[in-house]
């Protein structure tokens, strides 16, 4: 198996997906040029590499059947891995938001219980400046335009 690290993340994937050098450096450019592949690419590529074992006058020089049949099983195999890949985010995505509306949820209860102190002591809002700068309406001053 191979393993590839993002920051605090790593996947474990089946080591057959031989990932580009260039993957994840690439321009929105350079993307734009790649060919845009039909779906069905890895299941069309592996039947073709069956045909082409039966009949070798099918491809042109230079395309053999193992490879047709190795980058085909790659595509498919790249793709139910981003399917899990984007469950997972998913997952972490709805995690996230039940997270930060609890987070959210214990800070207003802070906040109403610092609000009815600040009757009785005007200074209490100087320990909790940064709940204060959270729960406030003001926006955050727009850079200066140079």
């Amino acid at each position: 198996m191979a393993e590839m690290t993002k920051g605090t993340v790593s996947v474990v994937y089946d080591d057959g997906i031989k990932v580009p050098p260039e993957a994840g450096t690439l321009s929105a450019q350079d993307l734009a040029r790649l060919e845009k592949p039909r779906r069905g690419v890895g299941v069309t590529a592996q039947a073709t590499a069956d045909a082409v074992r039966k009949r070798p006058d099918l491809a042109p020089k230079g395309v053999t059947a193992d490879e047709l049949e190795d980058m085909g099983r790659q595509a498919d195999s790249i793709d139910y891995l981003i399917v899990d890949l984007e469950g997972i985010l998913n997952q972490f995505k709805q995690a996230n938001l039940l997270i930060d509306s609890r987070t959210n949820e214990l800070l207003r209860k802070v906040l109403a219980n610092v609000r009815s102190q600040e009757k009785f002591d005007a200074g209490v809002v100087k320990d909790v400046p940064h709940l204060i700068g959270y729960f406030s309406n003001t926006r955050a001053p727009k850079p200066a335009a140079e």
